[in-house]
């Protein structure tokens, strides 16, 4: 049988489309958000359901290609290639709110977002951990972590994954749960290489969690070291409810903002801010009380479509030398990122654990920059340079956060559940 020959039996078994080179969709579904990654698959399977994954699953087995997730593209997945299928899942959306657990269940090309408007119509007080930009999927964002403003207080996005139906290869379909295999959903919560599945349904625990104490302080640019070297000196002194970040952006006009959401009492969230406000003179305060389901506001990454290139690393400190070389990194005329951010982790995030949280590290940076296709672009190559003028000073440790990692591949997302 021809090629065009399979295909047409994949097409006959999928009640979604199958889009083969030269189709007129297939150029609009080969790239995802992010714009780094262009897919040139063999075929692609707007899968509608968990029976058009099966069909992909299985023609893939019987012809030995491989398979890559992609829902929104936001994250990172290894591009799909002529001996590959590229399953793309943004087609099963829906979220379903139950009440009496607690739970959503959505599919698993859903958004965070869908979440958060099923809990609001049920009027439940129950809210997400959620990544800090909800506009991503959730499968993939959880499963690789999940680290959002409510992180220090409830944990990752991930530690709250209670259910997954997952395709396997070959086109069994299970369903995964704390007490029907829970060692799949164990493995997927560990972020394991070898469960090489397709998510087609999550289930996650929603928390009640009320008003919340947050938003950001901006200062003058060239105030960044002191903001950062403030920033280390006070970790101490946080409250363990209190999630937070220094952002450095590029202008015109460049900021420095520090971004803070207090879980608990307001009055003490309201405490810890007040102690930056004494400290120097606050160019804009945009901190209030505001529904903890509001908070993704906070995060300003951007919606549109984009190329995005983005280092990760662990900090032991902000010691001056890391200083020295983050400032200039977001603030040069030729920057070697667009923006730098250094969040604090420690609490509820090191307290599940996970393969790639460091418990001498404190400090999470993520440098991200706009930038072309490819590992020789000019601004990856900046951004590798930073990372390793980083090391190079002993302030970070080995290793990456896997929920920002760079358009390099990523084990658990391609193949089970594309990462976003």
């Amino acid at each position: 049988m021809t090629e065009q020959g399979h295909l047409s039996l994949l097409r006959a078994a999928s009640s979604g489309a199958v889009l083969a080179p030269g189709d007129a969709a297939y150029d609009a579904h080969r790239v995802g958000w992010n714009r780094r990654v262009v897919h040139r698959p063999r075929a692609i399977v707007l899968a509608h359901d968990a029976h058009d994954v099966v069909a992909a699953l299985e023609f893939a087995e019987r012809h030995q290609l491989d398979h890559v997730v992609q829902a929104t593209g936001h994250g990172p997945v290894r591009p799909a290639g002529a001996d590959a299928i590229l399953v793309d899942v943004s087609g099963i959306r829906g979220a379903r709110f139950d009440g009496r657990t607690g739970t959503a269940t959505v599919g698993g090309g859903a958004r965070w977002t869908s979440i958060a408007v099923a809990a609001a119509r049920a009027r439940a007080g129950l809210v997400a951990v959620a990544p800090a930009h909800h506009h991503v999927g959730v499968a993939g964002s959880a499963l690789v972590g999940g680290f959002g403003w409510l992180a220090r207080a409830h944990g990752l996005s991930r530690d709250h994954v209670v259910g997954a139906e997952v395709v396997l290869p070959g086109g069994e379909t299970v369903d995964a749960g704390l007490e029907r295999h829970p060692e799949v959903l164990w493995a997927l919560r560990a972020g394991a290489t070898h469960t090489r599945g397709v998510i087609t349904a999550l289930t996650v625990r929603l928390v009640p969690q009320p008003d919340v104490y947050a938003g950001e302080l901006r200062f003058p640019a060239e105030m960044a070291p002191e903001v950062l070297a403030r920033y280390d000196e006070r970790l101490a002194e946080v409250p363990p409810e209190l999630t937070s970040s220094v952002v450095l952006e590029a202008g015109p006009p460049g900021r420095v903002a520090l971004r803070a959401c207090h879980a608990g009492r307001i009055s003490e969230g309201r405490a810890w801010v007040d102690g930056w406000r004494r400290w120097a003179a606050v160019a804009d305060d945009r901190f209030t009380v505001r529904p903890a389901a509001s908070i993704a506001s906070l995060d300003d990454e951007p919606v549109a479509p984009t190329a995005l290139a983005t280092r990760t690393a662990w900090l032991r400190s902000l010691c001056d030398d890391a200083i020295s070389l983050l400032a200039p990194a977001a603030f040069a005329r030729d920057p070697a990122a667009g923006r730098v951010e250094v969040r604090h982790v420690d609490g509820a995030v090191t307290a599940g654990g996970g393969p790639e949280l460091h418990e001498s590290s404190a400090l999470l940076l993520r440098v991200t920059a706009t930038a072309g296709t490819g590992a020789a672009d000019p601004v990856e190559r900046r951004l590798a340079a930073l990372h390793a003028d980083l090391v190079a000073t002993g302030a970070t440790t080995s290793g990456a956060y896997a929920g920002f990692a760079a358009p390099c591949g990523l084990a658990i997302g391609a193949p089970v559940g594309a990462r976003g």
